[in-house]
């Protein structure tokens, strides 16, 4: 009876130490999980790297630039205007993965972005115009640049396709959120004849009439590359 008893117990510790190991072994393997990405958006160009260290949670470390440019003419009391727009991103953001279903490719996402994007607009005069006898062309009347940035620091909240730890060696992702930038602090220059619009006054009234403009919108698409299994 002894012997049995002995002999179960070896089996059992046996046993229990193949498991500890094995389970060990998985836990230490999926920690290291990593995976790069390069990305295209509403936020510019960007790349990432990924984590997955829990099997429901993983994180992103990234950075976003790019620049988009419009022009167009508008009608502002009988006479022409240029507008040229300028949106200049710079982004670095830090993503918290939660990955509610098994499939592990749904993923709601918060985090927070070191936000240095600016907003520029210059308005010029369209074409030369008369004052008194004399006709002054639109660069010698001046122009006014407005300038527009939000808080530095933008709460993230949204939600994604695509795991932090592609099954294969490339992956893709998607995201849909959105940032709050705040209520964005305008900056008005004024150049020549327009000199005088640089006001404090011109300044707060743009503040008043974006002031609901607090929040950015992120749609992104990335080609995620598997560095380690």
């Amino acid at each position: 009876m002894f012997k049995q008893i002995l002999l179960w117990s070896v089996l059992l510790i046996s046993f229990n130490a193949k498991a500890i190991s094995v389970t060990g072994n998985d836990s230490l393997s999926h920690k290291f999980n990593l995976a790069f990405s390069i990305n295209q958006g509403s936020t510019g160009f960007g790349a990432e790297l990924l984590s997955k260290p829990l099997k429901q949670f993983g994180f992103r470390i990234g950075h976003y630039t790019g620049t988009f440019v419009g022009t167009y003419y508008t009608i502002f009391d009988n006479k022409e205007i240029l507008v040229d727009g300028k949106i200049k991103f710079s982004m670095s953001n830090l993503f918290l993965d939660y990955f509610p279903f098994k499939s592990n490719t749904f993923r709601i996402s918060t985090g927070i972005s070191f936000n240095q994007n600016k907003y520029q607009t210059t308005l010029s005069p369209g074409e030369a115009q008369k004052i008194g006898y004399i006709f002054y062309s639109p660069e010698k009347l001046g122009n006014v640049i407005l300038i527009a940035k939000g808080n530095q620091f933008s709460p993230y909240l949204g939600i994604g396709f695509g795991n932090n730890k592609p099954k294969y060696r490339v992956g893709l992702g998607v995201d849909l959120g959105l940032f709050y930038q705040g209520k964005p602090n305008f900056t008005v220059i004024g150049n020549g004849s327009f000199k005088p619009s640089g006001t404090s006054e011109n300044e707060q009234l743009l503040e008043n009439a974006f002031r609901n403009f607090v929040v950015y919108p992120f749609a992104n698409f990335s080609l995620r590359f598997r560095i380690k299994k």
